[in-house]
């Protein structure tokens, strides 16, 4: 009977814990949502179409589960949405975000992870993700979107259209070093080398690097040499 209430304190323990998981991260420096943030701007500054549900682990390894979310590419930040209200994640206390079905084209087949730039002094609250990682190198990919205005001059007047533009640009973070890399096979060769192996693997699996999943395999063979 002891042994029971032992392991029933415990359960309770835990859900305790998680339900002040939940509570901190959807409560703190929340406010509520603004639906005409960007009215005049045409385009999105999302990541995502909507919010996705995802799984958020804090620096001290705890597990908040079905937190729903997007990324603003244009502000640099995670945003945490509950109940008409949206927190914005600081990336000094959440480690990394999973996000199962992220259902986005030519991006890494199974989980998408994102987590805090690596830059020593990047954006406050900017995350990139993880598309590889070994001991010894690790692939980023950055989202970023960027403002663009078009004037048009009409009779007395001009007019100023404002646009959201995507961009995405990948990292090679290597012996402490950040890399800008292009999505070609040889600018990951002049970083990683073994150029004859990798144009071997690329040619012979027709690996032109047209999605993540191609970058993510090529990275995946590139570990297999470092073995």
């Amino acid at each position: 009977m002891k042994q029971i209430t032992s392991l029933l304190s415990c359960l309770l323990l835990l859900v305790s814990f998680s339900i002040a998981a939940q509570t901190s991260v959807l409560s703190t420096n929340s406010q509520p949502i603004d639906e005409d943030r960007y009215d005049e701007i045409k385009g999105s500054p999302y990541l995502f179409k909507d919010p996705v549900k995802a799984d958020i682990l804090t620096v001290k390894d705890e597990i908040i589960e079905d937190v729903y979310l997007n990324y603003n590419g244009y502000d640099h930040g995670i945003e945490v949405y509950k109940n008409g209200r949206v927190t914005f994640l600081d990336e000094n206390k959440y480690a990394k975000i999973i996000i199962q079905k992220h259902g986005l084209k030519n991006n890494v087949d199974g989980d998408m992870v994102l987590v805090p730039t690596p830059q020593k002094s990047g954006t406050k609250g900017l995350y990139f993700q993880e598309i590889y990682s070994s001991p010894t190198v690790t692939l980023y990919k950055k989202f970023r979107i960027a403002k663009k205005e078009n004037k048009i001059n009409t009779p007395g007047e001009t007019v100023v259209q404002q646009r959201f533009s995507k961009y995405t640009d990948y990292y090679l973070h290597q012996d402490g070093e950040l890399t800008l890399v292009k999505d070609k096979l040889d600018d990951f060769i002049k970083v990683l080398g073994h150029k004859d192996e990798l144009k071997s693997y690329a040619k012979k699996n027709k690996n032109k690097l047209k999605s993540d999943q191609d970058i993510k395999e090529l990275m995946e063979y590139y570990g297999s040499l470092e073995l």
